[in-house]
């Protein structure tokens, strides 16, 4: 069959979603390749049809439609390498003449195909097999995240002390709420890079019994490793070896956590939310955002990927129609996003109902951009706040005003919840955490600057102190509200840049009011 029958031309259709899917593993979910694979497939099908019409061999026909594919499928990279102008100074990077000669190309392959190959037959043996061997490739690094198979080296191993095992004194377990507020900047770096005067917020969360820690820092400067970090409640170096630390294993360390295991084994009932960056969705209590993979109004972002890298890049070039319909379709997304973020705020406070006692992990995507929450809570029609590549604001301007606008209504929904939820529930334990700054820019200490509150029943913060780091934040836990024996480590911030994430390396604190 693999001699008759051009299977290339259907595999080959379906391995650039795949391969999209596979380098973006843990930051897509794996619904959204489904329409893009589905679109591929028919294009492929239809192709194929109708060029074997003319030529009455499918082997042939399969030949030459398996090579538009891939030519079709990588001419927006094509276009981008040929643009600079160190690559031929830049001769080819024009759609007409890098298309022309794509469309000669494909001229010359068609007539070698259909005049000069004999043995036909042996092609299409060669062509499938490589085309198997192609997707065997994004297929089998996929497959693992898929079926959620937990990695040996994502298991942190026993930290040292006493784990927790009873409650003290026999009291009840205490409810334990872990809310991440994803790039929510300490109140100093709000005051002196955003013109933010945040104290009213902060001095509502110390009116309610909180502590905030006004000189904390995030362990690291992506949200896997600072959250694996302060799940594990050690540093990512020491339960990862070099040869094993990834970001798949990192986010399967954050979702099975030392944690976790901790308090799962005292009775606690996890409770989380969906969300695109890691799979919650074992545990007891899950609340997920519905995705309609085929139906949904919009291009997802794997799929704008696509039509950036694809010869729908010269169409986006060159028709302003065409322009404005993608961006209106994509930036669609960022409704979704909005609604993806409400969701949770909104139900948030049905978690409080759940039986106790529970651990409670909720991430909220916000303020981190893109920025979509006006202060009163609607949606920012304004697309120049979301405009530009990957959904950012178009200038520092928007930035910073929709950074702003994010803080404000975080502030608000927050200080609601947190008020309802100590009304009903003041035994309690409340901590609410940046996971790292907004800023990624000279100043490698704005990265790490981060919110740092705490509420405890007992009011007793002793163990806390202005510079203390996320790390430390359930050792803590465990240490005064169980018989532990964690002990603190010994802050640190890692700086990493987002091109190589697990190249991180130490920064010191350098804002005036928080240096010894």
């Amino acid at each position: 069959m693999l001699k008759k029958f051009p299977f290339h031309t259907f595999l080959l259709a379906i391995y650039f979603p795949a391969a999209l899917l596979a380098t973006n593993l843990g930051e897509i979910k794996i619904v959204t390749i489904v329409r893009l694979m589905l679109v591929m497939l028919a294009f492929s099908v239809g192709l194929l049809f109708l060029l074997n019409i003319f030529m009455r061999d499918i082997r042939k026909a399969g030949l030459i439609v398996s090579l538009m594919i891939v030519l079709f499928s990588v001419y927006g990279l094509l276009y981008a390498f040929f643009k600079s102008p160190q690559v031929l100074n830049g001769l080819l990077g024009r759609h007409r003449v890098l298309a022309g000669i794509i469309v000669l190309l494909i001229g010359l392959v068609s007539w070698a195909v259909t005049k000069k190959i004999r043995h036909i037959a042996e092609i299409s043996l060669i062509v499938n097999l490589f085309a198997i061997y192609l997707l065997a490739m994004p297929l089998i690094q996929t497959a693992p995240f898929a079926l959620r198979a937990n990695s040996d080296a994502a298991q942190p191993p026993s930290l040292e002390g006493k784990a927790a095992q009873t409650a003290l004194d026999g009291d009840a377990l205490p409810d334990i709420y872990y809310i991440i507020l994803d790039a929510y900047d300490r109140g100093d770096y709000l005051a002196s890079e955003f013109d933010f005067d945040n104290s009213q917020f902060l001095d509502l969360l110390r009116d309610s019994g909180f502590y905030v820690a006004d000189c904390s820092r995030s362990n690291y400067a992506h949200t896997f490793l600072s959250l694996s970090s302060t799940l594990n409640m050690d540093y990512v170096q020491t339960f990862l070896t070099p040869d094993t630390i990834s970001e798949f294993a990192l986010k399967d360390a954050l979702v099975h956590s030392e944690l976790r295991d901790q308090l799962s084994a005292l009775g606690y009932q996890t409770s989380a939310f969906d969300n695109v960056h890691w799979d919650f969705s074992d545990a007891d209590t899950f609340y997920a955002f519905e995705i309609k993979p085929i139906l949904n109004p919009y291009l997802f972002p794997v799929e704008s990927v696509f039509i950036n890298n694809s010869a729908l890049k010269m169409a986006e070039d060159m028709s302003p129609r065409f322009t404005e319909a993608i961006q209106k379709l994509a930036s669609s997304a960022v409704k979704d996003h909005y609604l993806q973020q409400k969701y949770i705020l909104d139900t948030m406070d049905a978690v409080v109902q759940l039986d106790s006692p529970k651990f409670v992990f909720m991430h909220i995507e916000k303020p981190h951009g893109p920025y979509v929450f006006e202060p009163d809570g609607d949606f920012i029609e304004e697309d120049a706040f979301y405009r530009d590549t990957y959904h950012a604001a178009i200038n520092g301007d928007y930035d910073k005003r929709g950074y702003v606008k994010q803080i404000e209504y975080l502030n608000r929904r927050i200080t609601a919840f947190v008020d309802q939820l100590l009304k009903t529930d003041e035994d309690a334990i409340v901590i609410i955490q940046g996971d790292h700054g907004i800023q990624e820019n000279e100043d490698l200490n704005a990265r790490m600057a981060i919110l740092n509150a705490v509420y405890f029943p007992d009011q007793n913060y002793a163990s806390f102190y202005p510079s203390i780091t996320p790390v430390n934040s359930f050792r803590i836990v465990l240490d005064q509200f169980f018989s532990g024996e964690m002990g603190l480590l010994e802050d640190a911030s890692y700086y990493s840049y987002r091109e190589d994430k697990m190249e991180y390396f130490l920064v010191e604190e350098i804002m005036a009011g928080c240096v010894p």
